[in-house]
């Protein structure tokens, strides 16, 4: 997903310099005698995640940024997953969390199940965030948010302003978006109604306490 690619290489240049993001320039290949070993549930620099969202399940995928040949896996529920997020244990790009916290929904894998087979003949809406750069952070504004725009031009072209986030978020009242303030905080805000009998991600607000 060439929007997907765009947004980490910014937060990429973006955050670069902190602490936090100690992203390698370029991999080093991994020997064939080191391919795909045996998941270590224990190995430390865990930070990058991916999620099968395919299956519908809980297993995340970890890689270890320090040594790429490591491939972790683990399984968390979307609380445990959002707060490793936040203690800097994994890394979450925006949409994977945007889908951790609408698997909050559910009680259980049962009951995402039993929602999945009900909802199927309801018919499904495809779209991609755009993304509004601000002068503290950025925004990824998705369908129905009063700023999101249907223009394929924004899906790999970010707009920007020199407005702050607390500055845009006093504007509007119609809200769909992840609100992205470093690299391992975000907040979600959504206020319209979802399509489609689908779930929404119910609000998720980062705490004072860790901004």
């Amino acid at each position: 997903m060439p929007y997907l690619f765009a947004m980490i290489k910014h937060l990429a240049s973006k955050w670069n310099s902190s602490n936090d993001l100690k992203t390698p320039t370029a991999a080093p290949k991994c020997p064939d005698n080191k391919r795909n070993p045996e998941p270590k549930t224990n190995q430390p620099g865990h930070q990058l995640l991916s999620i099968d969202l395919t299956l519908v399940s809980h297993v995340v995928y970890g890689i270890n940024l320090r040594n790429p040949c490591l491939r972790l896996s683990q399984w968390l529920s979307p609380s445990e997953a959002t707060e490793s997020f936040f203690s800097k244990d994994i890394w979450l790009a925006p949409p994977q969390f945007y889908e951790i916290r609408r698997l909050e929904n559910f009680a259980s894998l049962s009951d995402l199940h039993k929602f999945c087979l009900d909802r199927v003949l309801e018919g499904v809406e495809r779209w991609l965030p755009i993304t509004l750069v601000t002068a503290d952070g950025m925004l990824q504004l998705l369908p129905g948010d009063d700023l999101y725009l249907e223009d394929s031009n924004y899906l790999e072209n970010f707009m920007s302003t020199e407005k702050k986030i607390e500055e845009i978020m006093k504007e509007g009242k119609k809200f769909h978006r992840v609100v992205i303030r470093n690299r391992h905080l975000y907040d979600i805000h959504v206020t319209v109604q979802s399509k489609y009998k689908h779930v929404y991600p119910k609000n998720y607000i980062v705490s004072k306490s860790r901004l």
